[in-house]
């Protein structure tokens, strides 16, 4: 009996059948986000992104500080200014994610140990998640 065609097909065919089923699998929540980046400070970029909610938006923030050499964080604030979140992230880091609920725009900043920066940001220039 010759087993050549099935040590051929358990050689070659398991790898790639397991290698396409690995490839199908979903990818992580946060690796599938569109981050929009509204404010740069070091190499630090401070990124949001929105997703619809009853009434008004949820607001992701975020602080990508790969291209930082010391610690960002980015503060959010709802329109009425009356819920605030922050986030932080280590040289070459990327922070958790932080959000808040908002019926408008946002105020949005970027900071570090010589202070903050930042300003309003209108909610149609926040792109979804």
């Amino acid at each position: 009996m010759n087993r050549a065609p099935v040590t051929t097909f358990l050689r070659l065919g398991v790898p790639a059948v397991l290698a396409g089923a690995l490839l199908s699998l979903p990818a992580p929540a946060q690796a599938a986000t569109t981050w929009h980046t509204v404010d740069r400070l070091h190499g630090a970029r401070t990124q949001v992104c929105k997703t619809p909610a009853p009434g008004g938006w949820t607001v992701r923030v975020r602080v990508d500080n790969r291209g930082g050499d010391h610690w960002h964080r980015a503060h959010l604030g709802n329109r009425a200014g009356t819920r605030w979140v922050d986030t932080r992230a280590a040289a070459g880091a990327i922070s958790p994610v932080r959000s808040l609920f908002s019926t408008g725009g946002i105020s949005v900043g970027t900071g570090d140990a010589r202070g903050d920066r930042g300003g309003y940001v209108p909610m149609d220039d926040v792109g979804r998640c």
